[in-house]
């Protein structure tokens, strides 16, 4: 009896965490989980099965607290999963520094590594810049980073970026800065910048060619992360529900 007990939490537990992991994706609130998808699980359970079948389904832990830690305890481990992927080979960057709605500045970067057969690509991070996008900030941004997670400078071999003199100043821009630590490192100019610069000068007729083209292309898009729950391990049982 006690086997099939702790067999129940250990499902249950994983439930929870499958569908925190939904939610965050939905970027819904963590309070929909108790309020909405759980009492109509409840109600399909009883209607397609039976009203045992809804009592384990009952124990399922999704609380507003629960959720927002679940959340939390994925994020973590999908952080520390690419650190350590990172951590055993080179990779290329691609860095951004924007503004939010808010006038905050930020940067942002996507790194693309090999990993087993295939090349992977994810967000590694999305900082704040504390008062503007200078090429000593941004710098100081990245290394800092890399500190915190023991990631090697000399393991990166590439930076795209979009051409702005804070990123890519012969002598003291955040590319230059980087290639002082990581002197293999190579720079590339992002090719989607370059083609959104010549559009701004493409004549009309040109430009509604390429336009209805884009429309009528299929476009393949990739995952935003290459780290999902597939990834993930499976997660410890806990005792009863909220």
């Amino acid at each position: 009896m006690r086997h099939v007990t702790q067999t129940i939490n250990e499902k249950a537990t994983e439930a929870s965490y499958l569908v925190s992991y939904r939610i965050a994706q939905a970027g819904e609130a963590h309070t929909i989980a108790e309020n909405l998808i759980k009492p109509c699980v409840l109600d399909i359970t009883k209607c397609m099965l039976d009203e045992k079948s809804a009592k384990h389904l009952s124990t399922v832990p999704l609380s507003n607290d629960t959720v927002s830690r679940r959340i939390h305890d994925l994020a973590s481990y999908v952080k520390q999963e690419l650190y350590k992927r990172l951590q055993k080979t080179r990779f290329a960057l691609q860095m951004d520094e924007s503004t939010d709605v808010a006038g905050l500045a930020i940067l942002l970067a996507i790194v693309r590594y090999p990993y087993e057969s295939y090349f992977e690509e994810d967000m590694l991070m999305c900082s704040p810049l504390s008062t503007n996008t200078t090429e000593k900030e941004i710098f100081n941004e990245i290394n800092i980073f890399f500190e915190e997670n023991s990631l090697i400078s000399n393991d990166c071999v590439d930076i795209c970026t979009d051409g702005v003199k804070a990123m890519t100043g012969k002598t003291a821009g955040a590319v230059s800065r980087i290639k002082d630590k990581a002197p293999n490192c190579s720079f590339s100019h992002c090719t989607l910048h370059r083609q959104a610069l010549a559009m701004k000068q493409m004549p009309p007729n040109l430009k509604l060619v390429m336009d209805e083209t884009n429309e009528r292309r299929p476009i393949e898009r990739e995952p935003i992360s290459a780290l999902t729950i597939e990834t993930l391990p499976k997660p410890p049982a806990e005792d009863g529900g909220d």
